[in-house]
């Protein structure tokens, strides 16, 4: 099973790019999360039309118009939607939940902080309520698989420092992810290339940086324990174009 996960920045600029409708629509890929859509529920048959090879498709929008978004597009049926993440949530575009035969599948979009400490403690407050959504599903007796922008870096490994310049991560968001790695959860793509410094977001102020590969790794391709035998491959594709984020992609093999 092949799962790609995209930040595209705004569906309908990003669909009208070359080549991205072409490249989530390959016939390899089985199911597609899209974050940041930024569409409300009045553009959902619009954008659904977008990727008809797709016949399952979920769109979750946000209450403020042209803001956060996400969507999961499978060509594999789900046993059901979750939708407890509404009440997590209070509908703002952010989680889309399915339940597979052997594994939930969580698409998440987190909140910025933007490295502002006006916003980090807001943030801080989001990522424990997701914490407790994900042992909600934990709890349900499957594997999950969780993938998608987590608007955060897990370590020096993560981010370009240009020599004599150091970047200020928050203390308190590299503690809340590693509270993410105590609940239970993998990074795929760190677990299988220790060392590899690959990056997913890039400036659109300096379009040199993606060239240089001078970027931070946000997005992420997260399992719990059990799941990580499945996992065969975790992907950047650095080398797509139309967004300031990558595609990242997950491979998994069930036969383990």
């Amino acid at each position: 099973m092949r799962i790609l996960s995209w930040n595209v920045n705004g569906l309908r600029a990003w669909s009208k790019k070359p080549s991205t409708l072409s490249f989530v629509s390959h016939k390899d890929f089985d199911i597609v999360c899209i974050n940041e859509t930024r569409i409300d529920s009045s553009l959902v048959n619009q954008a659904s039309s977008l990727f008809p090879d797709f016949p399952y498709k979920y769109f979750s929008c946000s209450n403020k118009k042209g803001y956060a978004g996400v969507a999961i597009l499978s060509r594999i049926e789900p046993i059901c939607q979750d939708t407890s993440s509404e009440l997590f949530f209070n509908n703002n575009g952010r989680v889309i939940t399915l339940e597979f035969e052997k594994f939930f599948l969580v698409s998440s979009y987190f909140p910025n902080s933007g490295g502002n400490d006006e916003f980090i403690d807001s943030k801080m407050k989001w990522d424990e309520d997701f914490r407790n959504y994900l042992k909600e599903i934990m709890s349900k007796g499957k594997e999950v698989v969780w993938i998608g922008d987590l608007n955060i870096v897990s370590g020096e490994l993560d981010y370009f420092q240009a020599k004599g310049k150091k970047v200020k991560i928050d203390d308190k968001e590299l503690q809340s992810f590693r509270k993410f790695v105590e609940l239970g959860f993998v990074d795929s793509f760190r677990h299988l290339n220790p060392n590899l410094k690959k990056y997913t977001w890039f400036s659109n102020k300096f379009p040199q940086n993606r060239i240089n590969n001078k970027g931070w790794r946000i997005d992420y391709a997260m399992v719990t324990d059990g799941a990580l035998p499945w996992v065969d491959m975790s992907l950047i594709h650095e080398n797509i174009l139309g967004s300031d984020h990558t595609p990242i992609e997950l491979v998994l093999s069930f036969s383990s």
